[in-house]
């Protein structure tokens, strides 16, 4: 992978630094994204709500959360945070292919502000991620996704 990317949890970083085979303590390569926390203290106190929607629907799809009108719309900015960052970072690290891994629902917001393709969208709309899973991107010459493979 040319970026790593995960929650700044540690058993996440742990996780991220296994798949991509740097090994469990060789962690240094991973950056971590605080949008795919919960509690993230920058994100102008949508983390309650992000809680809140945790306690009502756990490990749903992330199209049960979208369906939660002006609720739901915070996982949607959780989500365009956190690809606006990995965009960013995949274009200062001229990177290919990057590792995501998060939190539940978040690497799905994640996912799903990436890809463009509806048939993309709806995989990351209708998959249930548990702790510590998540997906791989590959990107074009213009740094938009352009391939997706899903690590559960």
């Amino acid at each position: 992978f040319d970026l790593i990317v995960s929650s700044p949890a540690l058993r996440t970083v742990k996780t991220a630094g296994i798949v991509a085979g740097l090994g469990r303590d060789n962690i240094t390569d991973v950056v971590p994204l605080e949008m795919l926390c919960y509690g993230n203290p920058a994100d102008g106190g949508d983390a309650k709500t992000l809680d809140q929607l945790f306690l009502e629907f756990e490990y749903s799809p992330l199209a049960d959360y979208l369906s939660k009108g002006k609720d739901g719309e915070v996982i949607s900015r959780a989500g365009l945070a956190a690809w606006q960052a990995v965009r960013n970072f995949a274009g200062r690290a001229r990177a290919d292919r990057v590792l995501a891994v998060g939190h539940a629902v978040l690497i799905n917001a994640l996912g799903y502000e990436a890809v463009k393709q509806s048939d993309h969208r709806r995989i990351m709309a209708d998959t249930s991620f548990g702790e510590c899973e998540g997906f791989t991107l590959e990107f074009d010459k213009n740094f938009d996704a352009a391939k997706l493979q899903l690590i559960q």
